[in-house]
């Protein structure tokens, strides 16, 4: 496009970001009969032996510049990954997936 001033200008539009947020691995360390992991499962249940007090959760979003959040919050955050405190019961692990573009 040729402008009053005789210069030529070029636009490019940066492509929308993602919506993808979804999970492209899930892992759950000292669990048992997990199974097999599925981008497309949404609830899990799992059972862990009497004597495990602590679990590491490894997400990883499957798109790069989405993120992932886990509840409850990081029982021992000088230790590597993701660490949940277990309790003898059930105990919900939470995790949210959110996209680049913002959608949960």
């Amino acid at each position: 496009m040729v402008g009053w001033d005789d210069k030529i200008y070029a636009y490019r539009q940066q492509p929308a970001p993602s919506g993808d947020n979804t999970l492209k691995t899930l892992n759950l360390i000292s669990v048992l009969n997990f199974g097999t992991f599925s981008g497309s499962t949404t609830d899990y249940t799992t059972t862990v032996a009497t004597t495990t007090a602590v679990t590491t959760v490894t997400a990883v979003a499957n798109h790069a510049r989405a993120s992932v959040s886990i509840l409850p919050a990081d029982a021992d955050s000088a230790t590597a990954g993701y660490q949940v405190a277990l309790a003898e019961g059930d105990n919900p692990i939470a995790l949210a997936v959110i996209a680049a573009n913002g959608a949960a």
